[in-house]
């Protein structure tokens, strides 16, 4: 993670280990099942533009014993039961998996008002599995859509550095500031504090500010040397 004054991630009892892969580099390795790393507090302003990149590996033979309709967050910061925005992997059924980003709104009692996702445009092919990709999640709040004076900001999404669909408009009337644990591996959805991730990841970093397709893609190739 970048240097916000934020503490590590501590890793969950069970389910999670940190291992250096052959070049030396180190992973943490999830169960899918129980394992995760977190750190409470929130880590950054969420009502201004952010940048989510994570470098994830998805385990072939753990998310096919997942059935249809799971979502795995592979990074999320918690608001309530929620998310108040998330890195997500959804099974729609065994032969289709998709990723997407998502910003959830919440009102004082903990129910959603507002969920916007951007989501890939292609499924993730079989020589995604079980090697790492990057995954990254921007939100600029500055952009705005022409017709609809209510709602501002947009969500983007990459795979690597290829951008994917971009959402028309963030659709949001109100904001959101998670402040429970961040944590890779699992997240909280729908009032459920699970949906763990089979693989692992090796790197994750968080900027304030919505980085820009280059800086992105300079950012993914320092990240794949280090």
């Amino acid at each position: 993670m970048s240097g916000y004054a934020k503490p590590g991630l501590t890793l969950s009892g069970e389910g999670a280990q940190l291992r250096a892969d052959e070049s030396g580099r180190r992973q943490l390795v999830l169960d899918g099942i129980q394992g995760y790393a977190a750190t409470p507090g929130s880590a950054m302003d969420e009502t201004g533009s952010f940048t989510i990149s994570a470098r994830v590996r998805v385990d072939s033979a753990g998310w096919a014993a997942k059935p249809s309709g799971y979502r795995a967050i592979a990074a999320g910061q918690k608001l309530a039961d929620e998310s108040s925005w998330a890195l997500v992997l959804r099974k729609i059924d065994q032969d289709v998996s998709v990723w997407s980003f998502e910003k959830t709104v919440v009102d004082a009692a903990g129910k959603v008002t507002e969920r916007v996702v951007v989501q890939a445009d292609n499924i993730m092919e079989p020589s995604e599995f079980d090697t790492p990709i990057h995954v990254s999640g921007m939100y600029d709040a500055a952009a705005t859509t022409s017709g609809e004076p209510d709602a501002s900001g947009k969500l983007k999404l990459y795979i690597g550095n290829s951008p994917q669909n971009e959402n028309p408009h963030a659709g949001r009337t109100s904001q959101a500031q998670g402040t429970g644990e961040l944590a890779v591996g699992r997240g909280a959805d729908g009032g459920t504090m699970d949906h763990y991730l089979p693989g692992g990841l090796d790197r994750l970093r968080i900027w304030t500010g919505a980085m820009t397709a280059n800086g992105l893609a300079q950012e993914l190739e320092s990240g794949a040397a280090g």
